[in-house]
């Protein structure tokens, strides 16, 4: 099988819809794809409305990529070391399984961060400790520690780095608002009843200033209320917004989820709008519930959304 082939077969063992729904909105965002590959989550990221330039040093892997012709999407060849110059500020660093082989990775992220406007985010993904496994005989478990410790000496390869994500990041002057571990079939497949695999796939969200986590909440409802007010739904328009990153894909017990959240914000918000007319309806002898009522609210909605008397 060759290394291309490898990559694309490798990309389904992830849970990459977790990190990816854990991104700003990416619609008219720029996002630099480090270690791109064959391209597939520079896809999954121009799926989701971002402007995507994909960097590696592996002509194989461009070839491929380049040859996918996707929309909003350019593949270009560079060292990671060394960066060439953009056009304009990206808005957004992407980066998975890379991290590990920049074992002074402080210094790669201060060169990367050049290339970022000074709100951007940079979300990193790593696995970390892969070779820990149990059981293992005492010999095997020091010549696996000494490989690893070489590696490390030589520059090669960081076989701890998901556990370092947060500390490199802060280092830099960035500020992580979200850390998790992401689910990983490969390392899955290792669990049986006599072996079980201790290796864990880390991924962190980042910005300068932690903004991400602070803006997020605020955009969430405003959205709800521009759902409202147009009378539409709340999910669908925080789908346009990207913030769902597309309808398309989406985990459907998660959308369900968001979307019965933002339903309850949207009778809170009507509530004042049922009494009243529950009180027109008592003053004309009127049955306050059913239909009629319902469809009362209905046309009152986005009229008096925003009324402050109707609060």
């Amino acid at each position: 099988m060759g290394l291309s082939n490898e990559y694309r077969r490798q990309f389904a063992w992830r849970d990459w819809d977790r990190v990816l729904d854990a991104l700003p909105p990416l619609p008219g965002q720029t996002v630099l794809d480090l270690g791109c590959g064959v391209g597939d989550l520079a896809a999954s990221l121009a799926a989701r409305g971002a402007k995507v330039i994909g960097f590696d040093l592996d002509e194989e892997l461009l070839r491929e990529a380049r040859s996918r012709q996707l929309a909003d999407v350019e593949f270009r060849s560079a060292d990671l070391r060394a960066l060439p110059d953009l056009e304009r500020k990206a808005d957004g660093l992407w980066c998975s399984f890379t991290a590990a082989y920049f074992p002074e990775l402080s210094t790669a992220l201060a060169a990367w961060a050049e290339q970022l406007g000074p709100s951007a985010w940079i979300a990193l993904t790593e696995i970390d400790d892969l070779f820990a496994h149990e059981p293992l005989s005492a010999r095997t478990a020091a010549l696996l520690r000494a490989y690893a410790d070489d590696a490390l000496r030589a520059g090669r390869y960081e076989f701890r780095m998901g556990r370092k994500l947060t500390e490199h990041l802060a280092r830099v002057g960035f500020t992580v608002t979200e850390a998790f571990a992401m689910k990983d079939d490969e390392l899955d497949c290792l669990e049986r009843a006599d072996h079980r695999s201790l290796a864990r796939v880390h991924c962190c969200i980042a910005t300068r200033d932690g903004s991400l986590a602070a803006e997020r909440p605020h955009a969430l409802r405003k959205w709800a209320r521009d759902a409202v007010s147009a009378g539409g739904s709340p999910l669908r328009v925080l789908a346009g917004h990207g913030a769902l990153g597309g309808l398309a894909g989406f985990p459907a017990r998660l959308a369900r989820g968001r979307q019965r959240l933002f339903r309850r914000a949207c009778r809170r918000r009507l509530s004042p709008l049922r009494r009243r007319a529950a009180a027109h309806d008592e003053d004309h002898g009127a049955r306050a519930s059913g239909p009629a009522a319902h469809h009362r609210v209905r046309r009152l909605r986005p009229a008096t959304l925003n009324d402050p008397s109707a609060k």
